[in-house]
Parts: structure tokens; C-alpha cells; sequence
């Protein structure tokens, strides 16, 4: 997995969200808190961003699933980055214009290369393919940028034939996903899901063990070990008798 995960519009000339919006996301953290003191986290702190994850599983008319459609809404912080960047909201109601929106919708779907999307799927024949992201959107709701986007599976399976497994994690740890909103089901009738979370003394652990394995000269930052898949949260989905 490449470090640079997404790249954005209107900051190309950085891998991630460094630069103009990092600049800024350290100085409105010391505003927050008046001075840059000890409670500030050091700066190579992971995860950066926090984001709440939800998915819909989209069934085809032979009762195969064929699609999901992944939700993520983003923390206050780092919405308010965004939304100044864009130049959105400029009156501050917390609600975008039609033309606003227009310009907010793809700003985290364009991917590079081999980004797996934060979202790996497993069924009962492995992992699953799955397309790039389309039929995006974007919203400001309660201060927060929500995002929409749908992948299809490279082959529709049927689900009766065993459980499905979605993770949802950023390797590097950048991001931080909890899969915190309600699984939904479109298309079939017979299906349970379950959120099934880490167990993060386990996870730390791991991290503790990455941090302290990394030679003295390392890069805090750009050098962080990909430990992110010891945070994953997992959607299981069941389908039939």
C-alpha cells in the first residue's frame, strides 16, 4: 500500500492532507485550546482523521449480492478543513447549496492505484473483487462532510452459500473507520448483519510493537508502520436459513 492513499483537488502537491490543510488543522487545534501545551497529541500522532463507516448491501434481482454502497461521515475537524478549503459555507448555516455540493461530491474518490478503498471484502470463495467507487455524493450535515460511494463486486455471489466479511481499516492508520452506522440490506429479505469490533488491547499492543521495531532514524511521520488492520472493524453478513 502506497503512502499516498487519496489524492485531493485542490492540494496536489502533497500525498495527504499535509501542507495548507495540515498547516491549518495544527493551528486551529492550538485556537481551540489556547496555548500549544501538553494536551496537544505530538503531531505524528496516528490516527489523524476520524470517520464514521456504514454499508449497504445491494442484492440483484436473482437474490445475488452485487454492489455495496459505503457511507463515510467525517469528524468535525476535519470537515471544517474541507469545507474552508472549498470555500463552502461562506455563510455558515450548515447547509450547502446545490453548486456547493456539486463541487464537495468526488473530493475523497480519487484514488490512486492500487488504493484497495479502505473497504476489503471476503466471501466464501476469498477475497472479493470490487470496482472503483461511482455514483459519489457529498453533504454538510450537523457540520459534518458525508460521502457516498458504490462499488460493485467484479462477480455477484450468492450469499446463502456462506458469510461475508467486510473490513473496514486504512493500512497506514491515517484514518481511523468505526463502522458506528447501521448496516443496510437492499434487495433481500433473509439477511442479519453484525458489527464486529477489535480488541483494541490487542491492537495497541501490536502498535507498541511496530512503534518500538522501527529504527532510531525513522521518519515519525512519513515512516509509520501500516498497523491499521489491527483496528479494523468488520461487517458480518448472513443470508438464509
Amino acid at each position: 500500500m502506497p503512502i499516498t492513499r487519496r489524492i485531493y483537488p485542490q492540494v496536489l502537491a502533497v500525498p495527504r492532507p499535509y501542507g495548507y490543510l495540515y498547516s491549518m488543522w495544527i493551528r486551529s487545534v492550538c485556537v481551540a485550546s489556547l496555548v500549544c501545551g501538553a494536551s496537544i497529541q505530538p503531531l505524528n500522532a496516528h490516527p489523524h482523521i476520524y470517520v464514521d463507516a456504514g454499508v449497504q448491501f445491494i442484492f440483484d434481482s436473482s437474490g445475488d449480492l452485487a454492489a455495496l454502497r459505503v457511507t463515510w461521515i467525517y469528524d468535525d475537524l476535519y470537515s471544517l478543513l474541507i469545507t474552508e478549503d472549498f470555500g463552502l459555507d461562506a455563510d455558515l448555516d450548515g447547509i450547502l447549496m446545490p453548486e456547493e455540493r456539486e463541487k464537495l461530491s468526488g473530493f475523497d474518490m480519487n484514488w490512486v492505484e492500487g488504493f484497495a478503498g479502505d473497504t476489503v471484502g471476503f466471501g466464501p470463495e476469498g477475497e472479493l473483487g470490487l470496482s472503483r467507487p461511482v455514483e459519489w455524493s457529498a453533504d454538510l450535515r450537523d457540520g459534518r462532510i458525508v460521502t457516498t460511494h458504490v462499488r460493485a463486486l467484479d462477480t455477484p455471489i450468492d450469499p446463502t452459500t456462506g458469510e461475508v466479511v467486510l473490513r473496514l481499516f486504512d493500512p497506514s492508520f491515517y484514518t481511523a473507520y468505526s463502522a458506528s452506522l447501521t448496516p443496510q440490506i437492499r434487495g433481500r429479505t433473509d439477511c442479519l448483519t453484525e458489527v464486529v469490533k477489535p480488541d483494541l488491547d490487542e491492537a495497541y499492543a501490536y502498535l507498541d510493537n511496530a512503534l518500538n521495531a522501527q529504527p532510531l532514524d525513522s521518519d515519525a511521520e512519513l515512516d509509520f508502520p501500516e498497523v491499521g488492520e489491527a483496528f479494523a472493524e468488520e461487517v458480518h453478513l448472513k443470508c438464509g436459513a
